[in-house]
């Protein structure tokens, strides 16, 4: 249920008197906790993003491994000096009136999150999976298929906001809020934090899927969010797809790929990636709109924002590597912390089995054009590319990985006595003749 102007008086008016009691207390009290090093974090959340403090508590607590009381929590935000301005908030809540049609009224970018869908899975991941090593045997249990439940997630639009709670996130009639958007969503005067909020609503509530979707791509405001906000109104039939690949492959849409989400419903949206997984598309699907978020990271490679899921560091040491085996052992890390910190391995099954498959691709591609350009004499260069360009192709076999075929075209696997099994090509593949 969607917070009111009075609910939200009486919990400001309650939280001031405590946090004011505590600016006399000592400084040495506080808890000898790194708190340097999650200042950054700390005020993204409390200030940015407007979570309360118990809220920000939480999220410390859950995705970082950071814990401190409430009281600390408060003691180092004086310190800090880091508080909110609630005066201006509820002024503007007391008063919706005062405000012209054409500027958006100030909405907290705190929801209500729904119930937790898969809640359940926590409980029945093995102990034995939280161990800090990999093995080659474990990343292939990670990459086996999965029961096709566990991707038969509900849509969103099973999580349809009432007509009341829209009206109260929008804080305008509807003709009001059409009106704004049509009209005035390029000012720059714009509440940009309103906008934010009210993503999904704003560009699908009001008219035909087709034209919000072409309205989203012709909105230079909304354009680090429009690959989030086309994944939260996904529909079947392939103009999604076709707006998805438009946008990521668009450097300006991409700034924020592997970020945390900007809007929160649930406690399960955290990224992309969660958001492609509530998807109701066919697999093939699924994976190649997965595959296409990671390639165009590849792509661009934007400096990593401060809030982000923490594989993403290991996603982008795996791109650095120039051999296989090194690829593999970021890979390993990356399923470690997947496992450790969101203990919901089996809901990125899908994200490991793409990480893998775009990585083996990159490789694949810089070893071939070594390959096919070798011209017979003594090079070891050719003779470590040929080795690693194998080594690829049966480890993707063994863990199921399905390539393209034109990674095998024109191929010949050779087994000797003195070099064991290695692979030659008889003439410059399709795939490497298009790109010359």
């Amino acid at each position: 249920m969607p917070r009111s102007p009075c609910r939200f008086q009486q919990s400001e008016s309650k939280l001031s008197p405590l946090f004011d009691g505590y600016l006399s207390i000592k400084r040495d009290l506080i808890m000898p906790e790194n708190w340097a090093f999650h200042k950054d974090v700390i005020e993204e959340l409390y200030l940015t993003r407007g979570y309360t403090l118990e809220e920000v508590r939480k999220i410390m607590r859950i995705k970082h491994g950071f814990v401190a009381a409430s009281r600390t929590y408060k003691l180092k935000l004086d310190e800090w000096k880091i508080r909110k301005n609630r005066r201006k908030k509820v002024q503007l809540c007391k008063e919706p009136t005062k405000k012209t049609q054409s500027q958006p009224i100030y909405v907290s970018s705190k929801v209500s999150p729904l119930p937790l869908v898969l809640a359940t899975e926590e409980s029945s991941l093995p102990l034995d999976a939280l161990s800090p090593s990999m093995t080659d045997s474990t990343m292939n249990d990670s990459l086996s298929p999965s029961p096709s439940h566990i991707y038969e997630l509900p849509s969103r639009s099973e999580h349809t906001l009432p007509s009341t709670r829209q009206t109260a996130l929008l804080c305008q009639t509807p003709s009001i809020a059409t009106d704004w958007v049509t009209n005035d969503l390029f000012s720059q005067s714009l509440n940009l934090e309103a906008i934010i909020v009210n993503t999904s609503l704003m560009f699908f509530s009001f008219r035909t899927h087709t034209e919000s979707l072409q309205l989203l791509a012709k909105s230079p405001v909304m354009t680090q969010w429009a690959v989030e906000t086309l994944l939260r109104n996904w529909k079947p039939g392939g103009e999604c797809m076709h707006y998805a690949l438009r946008f990521l492959g668009d450097s300006a849409c991409c700034r924020t790929l592997l970020s945390v989400n900007w809007t929160r419903w649930t406690d399960g949206d955290e990224t992309l990636f969660d958001l492609i997984d509530e998807i109701r598309e066919e697999q093939e699907v699924l994976n190649a709109l997965t595959k296409a978020v990671l390639k165009a990271d590849l792509k661009f490679q934007h400096p990593l924002q401060k809030l982000r899921p923490t594989w993403a560091d290991m996603w982008r040491l795996a791109l650095q590597q120039t051999e296989w085996s090194l690829a593999k052992n970021m890979v390993r890390l990356l399923v470690n912390q997947l496992v450790s910190l969101l203990a919901r391995l089996e809901r990125h099954r899908r994200l490991v089995y793409c990480v893998l498959m775009v990585i083996a691709e990159s490789l694949l591609e810089k070893n071939k054009r070594i390959l096919v350009s070798w011209r017979g004499d003594i090079d070891i260069f050719f003779e470590t590319a040929r080795s690693q360009y194998f080594e690829i192709l049966k480890d993707c076999r063994v863990w199921g990985i399905v390539l393209n075929p034109s990674w095998y075209a024109d191929m010949i696997v050779v087994n000797t006595i003195d070099r064991g099994t290695s692979c030659y090509f008889t003439s410059t593949p399709t795939n490497i003749q298009a790109q010359q």
